[in-house]
């Protein structure tokens, strides 16, 4: 291969991974504008999430980013109310999302079973009903956190908690039935050590016999 040919494969390489590192980025950025719209937000925290700003997203604040994508998405504790967005399906390069402490209401995005590189999230002390989609579970590898105590959200838990878990704290709220056991087949017993509690509902008259797994915790011997 010829200096100039080798050159203008290299040159074409480049451009194809600028374009598609632009793509990327420009979805990322149409999710966040969409979760913006969806929330009200009375501090004002997200004013300044501009297309105009010299790097954005990533000098937005709340936003962490990792070679121009965005890693984690970071607003707790700031009065946001709100559904979440579906969009936010699109940051498919997120690792940490952390909502936690605001009030947010309206059911988990089911699109947010797609960040498949999502170690950690922080939804808890928010308002958040409705079921969670079992692909939230059996999508989501590489989860080693995932806290949703003090929300308002139902239903039964099923698909298989991820090798990868370290903390899931699912108490107060409104669950019903158990968590099986056999979910957890995915975390090999001698590699784990498990620390579980149960959880209650916030309603009246819950039968506490149907109570079921609120709080595990995995170590790495």
């Amino acid at each position: 291969m010829s200096t100039a040919t080798l050159l203008l494969a290299l040159a074409l390489c480049a451009t194809l991974t600028a374009t598609l590192t632009c793509a990327g980025l420009d979805s990322e950025i149409q999710a966040l504008l969409s979760f913006k719209r969806n929330l009200y937000d009375p501090r004002g925290v997200m004013d300044g999430w501009d297309v105009a700003t010299p790097a954005a997203p990533c000098d937005w604040r709340g936003i962490l980013c990792y070679a121009g994508r965005v890693r984690e998405l970071r607003l707790p504790r700031l009065q946001l109310s709100g559904r979440l967005s579906e969009q936010l399906g699109n940051l498919r390069q997120l690792r940490r999302l952390s909502l936690h402490s605001n009030n947010l209401n309206g059911s988990i995005p089911r699109a947010l079973s797609d960040c498949s590189l999502l170690r950690a999230v922080y939804l808890q002390y928010n308002s958040l009903a409705g079921e969670i989609s079992p692909a939230f579970f059996t999508n989501l590898t590489n989860l080693q956190v995932l806290n949703l105590a003090h929300n308002l959200i139902s239903g039964e838990i099923s698909g298989d908690i991820s090798a990868s878990m370290r903390v899931l704290d699912l108490s107060s709220n409104s669950f019903s039935g158990q968590i099986r056991r056999e979910l957890f087949c995915c975390s090999p017993a001698p590699a784990h050590q498990f620390v579980i509690q149960s959880f209650h509902r916030r309603h009246s008259g819950y039968d506490r016999s149907t109570a079921a797994v609120a709080v595990l915790m995995a170590r790495r011997q």
